[in-house]
């Protein structure tokens, strides 16, 4: 207490105003709250915390409290877990997970091209992704553990990789080969018996037997297998004259008919040769076949999709194919970019025997509900949008946590100017700060980047849009440094509640121009990229780019610190404030002077109403 002005009563003496006059440290992230006395001996002031994220641990001294140690002061998704920060905790992916929005989504590693990449080898491995993370495997021919990959010799091991012939082995692969008189089979592995007397590619001249992997020669009756083993010599000739349609040879002093091979037989009467219809009887052919005759000998047909084996009998093999496409399933996002796949099956039809299997892939995946997501109030009331010419949002994406920090720094910087149009917009006061220390404003957890975002601009090409927010922690220790109360415009956070955030208003947001030079510093450092961007900046927030922009232009061969940022602030809110302002100001000049006129008007007639009066009454 300290006596009043007129030397006779006690008033309250505010030891808050003055740093050196109370023990509430902002160090120690505490503050000062001023007590009127109601007693000579009570307190005038106590030290609290500067908000609810810090506990006491003195009378002078709050820590942060560790939320993520009690999970009734967290909230995280699936897939995260809680990591504390100074004043706050934040919600981080596990492994395997990054962040989509509010949620933790499973990275696929084995189509990543940024650090999630997996380490598969490059040419030799094969990735297989799973929920969280991902396994390495070698391609078939190779052996290792999917990072390093060494050939296989198949033709070591005791089957020789398969073949029942030869085995021959490559870099990476085999295959496999058939000794004479053998074909290798569809499956490429084992070796079939060529049929060479079906066929007709013996040279016998008379009679063919099949043999395995041969075939042997012989003659009718009558006949002499020649010494090449195919021809066949009569042993004693008939008459020229003699009735037979294909062979005669004289035996026992008779002749005697036959038939040059095994297609054809000696009719009932003993000279004519006639075809002979091996699909009449038992069918030669094998599994889902249809026997033809032909004159002579016969052919196998394959049905219901099955191959013709090299014997030209056997239809016991089919190769698969693939079924229709199912519908696309559903969309992984309901906005900003998701993904869907559709399946098939290796069963239109499937697989039989040695058959092959279906080529290519069963699944095909496509990009669905592509459109920006719809943004939410709070974003339309204190966000703005960046859109960023000469990056794509994959590459922005990669450096989004940073992108955060950096704004987070460009807005601390921002409010701790010590005047009413930095200090005093961002913690909402008329006062100023009573120390020039860098103070804490804002943090990452309260920078708000949209659903969806970064997101590929809707209409330039090779353009990424961010849209955003920042919030702050009310209070905070920025705004705990003020020689004044807070004013009523606290009130603008509509959305937000005024006991427990700030929000920095979207105009403030859209001028503070560090952001786009740190932004564009971040990009050129982390991605080196080589580009000129282009950055656009404007309060109406919608799927199409605004009218005016904020247009960032850097140097290919000076380093980030030299960027030149040109800022042209003109969103289509404030546009259509002024139109407003203007409006009503030329109403309100319109009304100034008629209301002026009507009050001249008034004046002259009071003032010569009682001349005329006056006058009549003149005797």
């Amino acid at each position: 207490m300290q006596l009043g002005s007129d030397n006779k009563t006690c008033e309250d003496n505010n030891e808050c105003l003055l740093s050196s006059t109370h023990s509430c440290l902002s160090e120690n992230k505490m503050m000062c709250v001023n007590k009127v006395v109601a007693k000579l001996g009570d307190p005038t002031h106590e030290c609290q915390c500067i908000s609810n994220k810090y506990t006491k641990l003195t009378d002078t001294l709050c820590t942060d409290i560790d939320e993520c140690k009690d999970s009734s002061l967290f909230t995280c998704p699936s897939n995260s877990y809680c990591r504390n920060t100074e004043g706050g905790y934040t919600c981080d992916c596990t492994s395997g997970y990054e962040k989509v929005g509010s949620v933790c989504n499973d990275i696929n590693e084995c189509t990543a091209t940024n650090a999630n990449k997996h380490t598969c080898h490059a040419t030799l491995g094969v990735c297989t992704n799973s929920e969280g993370a991902y396994s390495c495997s070698c391609k078939s021919g190779y052996q290792g553990d999917g990072i390093t990959c060494t050939d296989v010799d198949e033709c070591l091991a005791v089957d020789k990789g398969g073949c029942a012939g030869n085995c021959h082995n490559y870099v990476g692969t085999y295959n496999c080969s058939c000794n004479a008189g053998y074909v290798l089979n569809d499956d490429k592995r084992a070796c079939n018996d060529i049929n060479e007397c079906l066929l007709g590619n013996h040279g016998c001249a008379q009679t063919c037997t099949n043999t395995d992997g041969s075939f042997t020669c012989g003659c009718q009756r009558g006949y002499t297998l020649e010494a090449n083993q195919k021809n066949c010599s009569v042993q004693s000739a008939c008459n020229s004259s003699n009735t037979c349609t294909q062979l005669c040879a004289m035996v026992d002093g008779s002749e005697l008919c036959s038939c040059k091979n095994n297609f054809y037989t000696l009719s009932s009467d003993n000279v004519t040769c006639i075809d002979v219809d091996e699909c009449n009887t038992t069918s030669p052919c094998v599994g889902n076949a249809t026997c033809n005759n032909a004159s002579p000998g016969y052919t196998c047909l394959c049905i219901n999709d099955f191959k013709l084996a090299a014997d030209s009998v056997s239809c016991v093999d089919r190769n698969g194919g693939w079924s229709a496409y199912s519908s696309w399933d559903n969309c992984t996002l309901p906005c900003a970019g998701g993904s869907q796949t559709r399946t098939r099956m290796c069963t239109s039809p499937t697989k039989v025997g040695n058959g092959l299997d279906c080529v290519g892939s069963e699944s095909e995946t496509q990009t669905c509900n592509a459109d920006p997501c719809p943004l939410n109030n709070d974003t339309k009331n204190y966000g703005i949008k960046l859109t960023l010419q000469g990056v794509t949002a994959t590459q922005v994406d990669l450096i989004k946590s940073k992108i955060v920090v950096a704004l987070v720094g460009a807005c601390n910087d921002y409010c701790n100017v010590n005047e009413t149009t930095h200090f005093g917009q961002c913690c909402k006061t008329q006062g100023y700060r009573q120390t020039t220390t860098a103070k804490v404003f804002t943090n990452t957890a309260n920078v708000v980047i949209s659903d969806g975002y970064p997101a590929p601009n809707p209409v330039i090409s090779m353009a990424t849009d961010i849209v955003f927010f920042v919030k702050a922690a009310k209070p905070n220790e920025l705004c705990n440094d003020s020689s004044s109360t807070s004013s009523s415009r606290r009130k603008r956070a509509a959305t937000f509640n005024p006991s427990v955030e700030f929000v920095i208003p979207q105009a403030t947001l859209q001028s503070i121009s560090s952001i786009t030079s740190a932004i564009v510093a971040l990009i050129q450092t982390e991605l080196n990229i080589t580009v000129t961007v282009n950055v656009q900046v404007s309060t109406a927030i919608d799927t199409t780019p605004a009218p005016t922009t904020t247009t960032v232009a850097t140097s290919t061969t000076q380093p980030p610190t030299n960027t030149t940022v040109t800022t042209t602030t003109q969103g289509t809110k404030t546009s259509t404030s002024t139109s407003v302002e203007a409006w009503v100001i030329a109403v309100a000049v319109v009304g100034a002077l008629v209301g002026v006129a009507i009050i001249v008007i008034i004046v002259i007639v009071v003032v010569k109403k009682p001349s005329k009066v006056a006058h009549i009454n003149d005797p």
